[in-house]
């Protein structure tokens, strides 16, 4: 459902409170499956490092662990500091421009469907 009111709003350059809520949703959810995946590869990384297994395999299985708990750690850094774009974007709460073809796009966000109809959005960093 496209709302005027949005339209309005997106050109002068702000969000509307709808929009706002809504990506804040959508960046949560980034930022915990994010944190879900960087634990799932903690556990991973930390039994691939110290299982038993072949003497063969010795060289291998410590690099191996440690590799998937740098990425774990790498994930968690990320979804800390919400160094997503889409987290980014919401920080600056500036829209540049509005343009493109009108668009439907569905989002389930903790057991809520959110439905956004509207033209594209484009987002200024800005440096603080």
């Amino acid at each position: 459902m496209l709302v005027p009111d949005a339209l309005d709003a997106n050109r002068a350059g702000r969000l509307t409170d709808a929009q706002r809520q809504n990506l804040r949703a959508m960046s949560r959810g980034v930022r915990k499956g994010e944190l879900s995946l960087a634990g799932i590869l903690t556990v991973i990384g930390l039994l691939v490092w110290f299982a038993e297994g072949p003497a063969k395999y010795a060289t291998i299985k410590p690099l191996l662990g440690i590799a998937f708990l740098i990425i774990a750690g790498f994930l968690f850094v990320r979804a800390f500091l919400g160094a997503d774009s889409l987290t980014e974007d919401m920080r600056s709460r500036q829209v540049v421009s509005v343009e493109g073809a009108v668009t439907k796009w569905a989002d389930t966000v903790h057991r809520l469907t959110v439905a956004i109809a509207g033209k594209g959005l484009a987002f200024q960093r800005v440096s603080s």
